[in-house]
């Protein structure tokens, strides 16, 4: 195209004075863009329209030459010229970036890292890879950069790290109030928070959301109970199984419906999602995951009915509870209570209240539900644990669940749980292996800061950096057999791998999964551990997940055993069980696929 377009060039008056006034109008072009990043369509269109037109026009008059010759030649030569421009600016050693290294291709645009989100959904495996190759901190974008290193979490997330980087921006509509994770101003988050923190504190957990939770527990048992004994809808007849993914998701949205809005999903009770709300919700999250690579594209997102269709979808089936919350008030003390801080002198507005309310659905189903899939995906594969977990939770005489009694379950049962050495070091593995929001949070170095340290490494004002959580929790510098699903690691001992008096207790797992000789230079670095996130964003619900999932996991053991339903097949490692975490797909939200397992009872 370029080429042509120069060639037509020869045509038009006088070439070099055409060539000349191309080369300057679209240096200028490319400077204005480079410093001021206009993203509006009137200042795109006033930088990118009238110039070439006018050109056209110009040399159509001299030449007489077609329209349909002149016109191409001389946008295509203009637009060329911009595109070289910054191409060439940002292979150039006189970018800031251009001592970190990194793919040629996410050096010059960040379209391949939107292609990984959007067309393969394996971004967070991609960026490992990266890693891999090129060490601890690599450029991911023109002007962005990912690390893999714990010593670099302070700077960047800490309580006295970097703002929100610009893949949050532009993700509201103008004119609509933007939810709590949407908030970049550190000073406006603040106060924002304050009303989560108190809604979310461990005194309501206890009294408001505690016997809800159990309630809907005793319900998935229930559920399952009917699995096992095949007169469940949800299961193959005769044979209890069922895709424990799916009914992860059911109960993970009937919580926070209830959480959020006093109820009103009820996936449980119809066996399944029967608004579309979930297939909305992952279209949403996966569409949004790729515009915040380019988020100037959000504004004209909205302006085109096939990528608006998402968002609609989505804001439509969470509209239904959202305004049945609000018309029938407050049956009980739910989060859209807390949410409303009338005790403030400036309560916010409904519209804050419903942006926060939906904002919670997304943020606390699908990351549930994915925790607890994958610590069932991991239990599968690696039976000793199970069992270990099984004889655990036996010891621990929790009242059974198929008797009604879970909602009974009080503070003893609650603060046994915590307690529990072996369900917390297989969840904080489930969580180091597979983090819900694997592709961490980016942050932004403020224009005109004048740089930042962040580790041993100098970033430079106007860098959006990134410390991505799944590479760090797998990085073998922090964790030895750093792709081994191995809890171990997480019990106290003199060596942090230690199982006394396990029979694997002088041994632990290489990535492969078998056995190697453990010695003191096991690496545990628990300060690289960061599946919620840190400092003043991070996340508002973790107490609260982790009283979830401990609650479902201790009353599910208790009761049942899962089972591969393709045990000679999945001991050779084929099979849909060992293709279940490399089919995970990273849209900010991991994205799982279905894991069906034969539900026994245990007792």
């Amino acid at each position: 195209m370029a080429s042509s377009s120069f060639a037509c060039l020869d045509a038009c008056g006088n070439p070099r004075v055409v060539s000349a006034l191309l080369l300057l109008a679209s240096f200028t072009t490319w400077r204005i863009f480079k410093h001021f990043e206009p993203d509006k369509p009137l200042p795109v269109t006033i930088l990118l329209v009238p110039f070439p037109a006018l050109l056209s026009i110009a040399c159509y008059l001299k030449t007489k030459l077609p329209v349909l010759v002149v016109t191409p030649a001389i946008f295509g030569a203009f637009y060329a010229l911009i595109l070289s421009w910054t191409v060439a600016y940002r292979l150039s050693p006189w970018h800031p970036l251009a001592r970190f290294p990194g793919p040629v291709a996410c050096k010059v645009s960040k379209s391949v890292m939107a292609w990984r989100t959007y067309g393969t959904g394996d971004q967070h495996r991609y960026i490992k890879t990266l890693h891999e190759a090129y060490g601890d901190i690599v450029r991911i974008g023109p002007n962005e950069l990912s690390t893999n290193r714990a010593d670099c979490v302070p700077e960047v997330l800490g309580p006295n790290g970097l703002p929100k980087g610009v893949c949050w921006y532009n993700r509201v509509p103008p004119g609509s109030p933007s939810s709590l994770v949407s908030i970049r101003d550190p000073a406006v988050h603040r106060v924002r928070r304050k009303v989560w923190d108190r809604a979310l504190s461990a005194p309501n957990i206890r009294e408001h959301w505690g016997k809800m939770v159990l309630g809907r527990v005793e319900q998935l048992v229930g559920h399952l109970e009917r699995v096992a004994v095949g007169s469940e809808s949800g299961a193959k007849a005769g044979e209890g199984v069922v895709d424990v993914s799916g009914w992860m998701s059911n109960f993970a949205f009937d919580i926070m419906g209830d959480m959020s809005f006093g109820g009103g999903f009820e996936m449980m009770k119809s066996g399944g999602d029967t608004t579309g709300m979930t297939e909305a919700l992952q279209g949403y999250n996966k569409q949004n995951a790729a515009l915040a690579h380019i988020p100037w594209a959000h504004t004209y997102s909205r302006l085109l009915p096939f990528t608006s269709r998402n968002r609609d979808s989505f804001a439509a089936t969470a509209r239904a509870p959202l305004m049945r919350r609000m018309k029938e008030g407050a049956k009980s003390k739910d989060l859209f209570w807390f949410l409303g801080d009338e005790e403030s002198p400036t309560p916010p507005s409904r519209a804050t209240i419903a942006a926060d309310g939906i904002m919670a659905v997304v943020a606390g189903s699908d990351t549930t539900a994915t925790t607890l899939t994958a610590l069932w995906y991991f239990l599968l594969r690696h039976p000793e644990a199970r069992t270990r977990l099984e004889a655990e939770v036996d010891n621990a005489c929790f009242p059974d669940p198929r008797g009604g009694d879970c909602g009974d379950w009080g503070e003893e049962e609650v603060a046994r749980m915590a307690e529990m050495a072996w369900l917390n070091a297989c969840i904080n593995e489930t969580l180091r292996l597979v983090p819900a929001i694997a592709s961490g949070s980016q942050r932004s170095v403020p224009p005109g800061s004048g740089g930042t340290a962040v580790g041993p490494y100098f970033i430079p004002e106007g860098t959006q950096i990134t410390v991505h959580t799944y590479s760090l929790h797998r990085n073998p510098a922090h964790f030895s057999s750093p792709n081994a699903f191995l809890p171990e690691r997480w019990l106290p001992s003199p060596y942090p791998c230690a199982v006394a008096p396990s029979p694997s207790a002088n041994s632990n797992l290489d990535d492969n999964g078998s056995s190697s000789t453990r010695d003191s230079s096991f690496i545990h670095d628990q300060d690289a551990f960061y599946p919620f996130s840190t400092g003043p964003t991070n996340c508002a619900g973790r107490a609260f997940a982790l009283f979830e999932v401990r609650a479902v996991v201790c009353a599910l053991v208790r009761c049942f055993r899962f089972r591969a339903t393709q045990d000679s097949r999945e001991r050779e490692g084929e099979g849909e069980l060992a293709e279940w975490e490399g089919s995970l797909e990273d849209y900010f939200v991991l994205k799982r696929g279905r894991l069906n397992v034969k539900v026994e009872r245990r007792r």
